[in-house]
């Protein structure tokens, strides 16, 4: 029973069911999360190095086809980007107009955010990163 109950004990640190999901979805992942407790503990006894949620989150990054390493560059110390918007109950109380956005664009774009160091509002999106582009022509 030691081996069992140390499965069933590794199962459920980093299970992927839901309550609200279909019978065949639980079997699924069920098989999925067994598959996954089994491959660290082969992995962990040939190796030794990773910790579980080391390896979950290592198998996670490689079957998703994303780099897990990738460290954000940075431009300058003092150039980090803070919330300029306080804390209140209107979801567009702090928003200001991104500088970038008005001057190459012509658009309004309202941000939350603005650069520590030049205290200059700019967008920070995944799509448009006015922040990245202000820093690297200054």
């Amino acid at each position: 029973m030691g081996g069992v109950d140390l499965s069933d004990q590794l199962l459920q640190y980093y299970s992927t069911q839901h309550k609200t999901m279909k019978w065949y979805r639980k079997i699924f992942l069920h098989f999925l999360d067994i598959a996954a407790t089994n491959s660290f503990i082969v992995h962990k006894e040939l190796y030794g190095t990773m910790t579980h949620k080391e390896f979950m989150e290592e198998l996670i990054a490689e079957l998703c086809g994303v780099s897990q390493k990738i460290t954000p560059k940075r431009t300058s110390a003092d150039n980090v980007p803070v919330s300029g918007a306080e804390p209140a109950s209107d979801a567009t109380a702090g928003l200001r107009i991104c500088v970038l956005c008005k001057a190459k664009h012509s658009k309004r774009q309202d941000t939350p955010w603005k650069c520590q160091a030049c205290d200059v509002y700019l967008c920070v999106q995944l799509k448009r990163n006015c922040f990245l582009e202000w820093h690297k022509d200054v």
